[in-house]
């Protein structure tokens, strides 16, 4: 049920952004609606890119030390069922980290965050990004955590570069004009 339920969301994606975008576009400006389709575009890309990431560089990490924890004298079984929902969560898990750069930018755009703000509150990040990646990572290892830690980290650097090119320019109010 699991496997058919992702594929499926996975097939039924398009007509989901679709009835999305049907929905929001009207509401938008002709300079906002520019944005969309590279939005988009690159927001499923972060996110193959953070499923592709946890695919092929987590996983094969991950699930030996798990099965490491059995020790020698107990032998794995693992029921399938457990297996592909463990991936899937920890694929959408990656995927969904991964979107922090699209976010970033998105929030920029907007005028919620500016990158001076973000490398000020950098430390604060850092802790609430450990905290985040200990309660993500599938073992309480330091090398899985590592491994969920680490892309969190550089994903948040990334976030204030991008948010460095996507800020608008701060408005400079106009000096008034002198009365005499």
């Amino acid at each position: 049920m699991q496997v058919a339920s992702f594929f499926g969301l996975v097939v039924a994606a398009p007509v989901l952004i679709a009835q999305v975008w049907c929905f929001l576009a009207p509401g938008l400006h002709e300079d906002e609606r520019k944005y969309a389709v590279p939005f988009i575009l690159l927001a499923a890309l972060a996110f193959a890119l953070g499923v592709a990431f946890a695919y092929y560089v987590v996983l094969p990490f991950t699930v030996p030390i798990l099965l490491s924890f059995l020790g020698e004298a107990a032998t794995g079984f693992l029921s399938i069922g457990r297996y592909i929902g463990n991936l899937i969560m920890l694929m959408g898990v990656f995927g969904i980290m991964f979107e922090l750069p699209v976010v970033a930018f998105l929030l920029a755009r907007i005028g919620l965050i500016r990158a001076p703000m973000l490398v000020a509150t950098r430390r604060y990040a850092i802790v609430i990004l450990l905290v985040l990646a200990a309660a993500m990572s599938p073992s309480g290892d330091p090398f899985n955590f590592a491994l969920v830690a680490g892309p969190l980290l550089v994903l948040y650097e990334v976030s204030i570069i991008v948010v460095r090119f996507a800020q608008r320019p701060e408005r400079r109010d106009a000096p008034e004009p002198d009365p005499l």
